[in-house]
């Protein structure tokens, strides 16, 4: 027998999926199921005494310096259309214990090691110095004496945006990052619609790039069948609205499912992030001396095309021409040559040499000439290149 079970986040959580599981495999046994303590409406009139001032000054207080949101699929630019399907990541047994006993020496969570690793990727992609992603918490309150076994909706998804410097320590940033999610926890109820409105950005989002830490038991609950019906092959799919979601869980392995929108997203440039992510959170568990700017995410291969590949561009250049002179020599020799592109808009050199020339003229009608800077505001165009040449050209700069 084949099973599909489709359920949205609307109604239930995973900690919810795995105990409604549990429930009706219990009842499948002819067990007896312990009498249920609390109603969902406890939880939201658990939610109406919190203070909500208190949220909007932490919330405000630590997104005051977060300039722009951390847009990954942005920084990555378009790619070719592929398939949609879901990456997966697992590390080794012995590369878990590893990462394992490095997070507990440093006094973090392995969750946290996850974080650290995840906002260096984001900043070394973006270049913000203080980059942000959403983290997904379970959300059951200690103080709610049912939560735990409560079904419905708990977890929330919260900016979390941290400072990046190079020269500075891998435990010791770890330990601030651990800090400021033990702070977050007492704000963690508040509605990420009413964060984006305090950081300044009201409906706009604040990340596009979600790491999920999975802790419920689905996997006990399915193993819990007993010889008389056994659940198999067990596999879970995701859909988000999120560019990415990074949903991990830890047991013996570390996995890590990486879904994401075709329609922002390659499979080619998952896999890439996929890669990169590895590779700096096993950086990290190297040293906690090390300095965060040393941590590389790069193979050796990809290194040595960054360095003597692409960055092999020496090139001899003769001395004493200006740009404008070549740019005239290029229009007299090849004038029908294309030159510039954008979009459906095609140049000619004579065509650039022309338009820039018309510009020019104009321009030192307007006063223009050595030692005088023009302002240029301009979205990318040909119009923009025309006009970078016509202040040469009118021997401006």
């Amino acid at each position: 027998y084949h099973l599909l079970w489709t359920c949205h986040h609307l109604i239930s959580d995973g900690w919810s999926s795995a105990r409604q599981v549990g429930e009706v495999l219990a009842l499948y046994r002819g067990e007896t199921l312990p009498a249920q303590f609390g109603q969902y409406r406890d939880y939201i009139n658990w939610l109406q005494t919190r203070d909500a001032a208190a949220g909007e000054r932490f919330w405000r207080e630590r997104l005051v310096s977060l300039d722009e949101p951390t847009l990954l699929a942005g920084a990555l630019g378009h790619a070719a259309a592929e398939p949609a399907r879901e990456v997966h990541g697992r590390l080794s047994a012995e590369l878990t214990r590893g990462l394992q006993q490095f997070a507990q020496a440093q006094r973090v969570t392995l969750n946290t090691l996850l974080q650290g690793a995840w906002l260096l990727l984001l900043q070394r992609y973006t270049g913000q110095a203080r980059p942000c992603f959403g983290a997904t918490v379970a959300g059951r309150p200690a103080e709610l004496p049912s939560a735990q076994s409560l079904l419905g909706l708990f977890i929330n998804t919260l900016p979390i945006a941290h400072e990046i410097q190079p020269q500075w320590a891998v435990g010791d940033w770890l330990r601030d990052l651990q800090a400021l999610n033990l702070h977050v926890r007492e704000f963690e109820h508040s509605p990420l619609h009413d964060i984006q409105r305090w950081a300044g950005k009201p409906g706009q989002a604040l990340f596009d790039s979600i790491l999920v830490f999975e802790n419920f038991p689905m996997d006990s609950a399915l193993a819990g069948g007993g010889d008389s019906l056994r659940v198999l092959g067990q596999r879970p799919v995701e859909s988000t609205h999120f560019a990415l979601a990074l949903v991990a869980s830890a047991d013996e392995c570390l996995d890590i499912r990486y879904a994401y929108r075709a329609d922002r997203l390659a499979s080619s440039q998952v896999e890439r992030l996929r890669e990169h992510f590895e590779r700096l959170l096993l950086a990290m568990a190297e040293s906690a001396e090390r300095r965060l700017g040393d941590l590389s995410m790069l193979a050796g291969a990809e290194r040595e095309q960054l360095l003597g590949g692409w960055n092999a561009t020496e090139a001899a250049f003769p001395d004493g021409v200006q740009l404008q002179a070549l740019l005239q020599q290029q229009a007299a020799q090849t004038p029908d040559a294309l030159a510039l592109q954008f979009g459906a808009q095609r140049l000619s050199y004579r065509e650039l040499h022309q338009r820039a020339n018309q510009l020019a003229r104009w321009l030192r009608a307007q006063g223009v000439g050595p030692d005088v800077l023009v302002g240029v505001a301009a979205e990318r165009s040909v119009e923009l290149v025309v006009a970078l040449l016509a202040i040469v050209k009118a021997g401006g700069a």
